[in-house]
């Protein structure tokens, strides 16, 4: 993809590693006191063990468990391998129909790719999965729904790794995700009200921006454009 197209996001390009990565989801989202899930018996505890289990103001920001961020991953690897490309259609038929005749320009789909992949590759840096763009705002609605679709139907217990990680109380909460990952969900409303995709006074009004196709790239904060390496 070339650097110096309307599609530039501005940062470096994913070096794609996909599901072959192996990162120790543990230590990048240690889970704090108060949100674990022991397997072990309950024992008695003392009133300082109890003071610093039982959680503090820090803990409410935890949002992210090694679980969760597991079933994002393996989600992203999927959602990129198997719909992003080699041939896109199962994305582009799952976007907005106002953005799939840009979404169908290989330029495009590139950019949209490369989001999807700097989504992955800031799990694997122990970030949180928040968008800086809204092609990574489209691609994380669509990763957080077949990870939770794979939660719902077992599939993401098949392999064994999953029970390997330590629970805790948020491991299931996607609608959590959605509210933390997420300032707004403008991206949705193109389904619904395609004519947002134009600037124009009911935008203004609207208070949304960069929902053209042609903006989807444009990163929200510039100083995060290489967070993802």
């Amino acid at each position: 993809m070339p650097n110096n197209n309307i599609y530039d996001y501005g940062g470096p390009l994913v070096a794609w590693s996909g599901d072959d990565a192996q990162p120790d989801w543990a230590a990048l989202f240690p889970i704090p006191a108060s949100r674990r899930i022991e397997d072990r018996p309950q024992q008695r505890r003392s009133p300082a063990q109890q003071a610093a289990e039982d959680g503090s103001d820090e803990d409410e920001d935890f949002w992210l468990s090694p679980r969760m961020a597991y079933r994002l991953h393996t989600a992203g690897c999927l959602y990129v391998d198997s719909r992003c490309r080699p041939h896109a259609e199962l994305a582009i038929a799952e976007m907005p129909p106002v953005v799939q005749p840009c979404a169908r320009r290989r330029p495009w789909m590139e950019a949209y790719t490369q989001a999807a992949m700097r989504l992955v590759a800031r799990l694997e840096r122990g970030l949180e999965p928040q968008p800086n763009c809204t092609a990574e705002e489209c691609a994380l609605h669509k990763i957080i729904e077949m990870a939770e679709a794979f939660f719902r139907d077992g599939v993401d217990r098949q392999t064994g790794a999953l029970d390997a990680l330590p629970r805790s109380t948020l491991d299931e909460d996607f609608e959590l995700v959605s509210d933390a990952a997420f300032l707004d969900n403008d991206v949705l409303m193109l389904f619904d009200m395609p004519q947002l995709a134009d600037p124009s006074g009911l935008t203004e009004m609207m208070g949304t921006a960069n929902l053209h196709p042609d903006d989807w790239f444009k990163p929200f904060k510039r100083e995060h454009t290489s967070n993802h390496v």
